[in-house]
């Protein structure tokens, strides 16, 4: 398996780490969501809990390393999903997969 994680900002406070992971032997992407619950920064340890849903957000990743992750909020909007992760689709007719959460 191959497996990328981003930080990205959803809200005032709302911190959320995603996790990618695809299978090598198939093009499916699953991800999952954490919220921050508590940061301890004398120990630098960090709590998370599972989050099922990002509400009325929509979040966009690349494979690359050097972009961030971005975060919209009400993407029905411009005509995109809320609750799904945008990712870059190597299919010509189609720039952009969709994926909600797993």
């Amino acid at each position: 398996t191959n497996q990328k994680t981003w930080l990205v900002v959803c809200d005032v406070l709302l911190l959320i780490k995603l996790e990618a992971v695809k299978w090598i032997s198939s093009e499916v992407f699953q991800f999952k969501a954490f919220k921050l619950k508590s940061l301890d920064a004398k120990n630098k340890k960090a709590r998370w809990a599972k989050v099922d849903r990002l509400n009325n957000w929509a979040i966009f990743v690349s494979a690359d390393g050097r972009c961030e992750a971005l975060s919209f909020m009400n993407p029905e909007r411009w005509g995109g999903r809320s609750n799904h992760i945008y990712f870059p689709s190597y299919e010509s007719e189609r720039p952009w997969a969709a994926v909600q959460l797993w």
